[in-house]
């Protein structure tokens, strides 16, 4: 499956992290990790750095599956993220998750939205992967290179 994970870029006026320094989006990294070991193809789309818009991106992978994450600032972004995503095209499953998705689910009530993942494994299952901690490679290391 073509999978692409978006972190939305905040409102213009939302002061936060981004506005000192921009961290690499780990919670996606984490997730596609996961999802290549079983065999997706998976993109990551940070549109805090993209310069091109979303429909540009969608037209050029045309993915499977869109997964995106944000916070309570994020909302309304998500949910225009979701139309301009079915927009191109209705077949693109669209999924929200992250920690506001996880406690406020009705948050994301919307006719573009397809799935609210309240967890990791949530996603991993839904996507047809096989256990997530029986997934991810550093899980099979000799007990000698784990740190207890």
């Amino acid at each position: 499956m073509k999978i692409l994970l978006i972190r939305p870029k905040p409102h213009k006026e939302t002061i936060g992290l981004q506005s000192v320094m921009v961290c690499e989006p780990l919670e996606l990294m984490t997730l596609a990790g996961v999802l290549i070991e079983n065999g997706h193809e998976v993109r990551i789309l940070d549109m805090i750095l993209e310069k091109k818009g979303l429909d540009d991106h969608i037209r050029m992978f045309m993915p499977d599956f869109v997964g995106i994450t944000g916070y309570i600032s994020h909302i309304g972004i998500i949910k225009n993220y979701a139309k301009t995503i079915k927009a191109v095209s209705k077949e693109i499953v669209v999924a929200v998750g992250g920690v506001h998705a996880t406690v406020c689910q009705e948050d994301f009530v919307d006719e573009h939205i397809d799935k609210v993942c309240t967890s990791d494994e949530e996603l991993y299952l839904y996507c047809g992967c096989k256990a997530p901690f029986d997934a991810l490679p550093y899980r099979n290391l000799p007990k000698s290179l784990c740190i207890d």
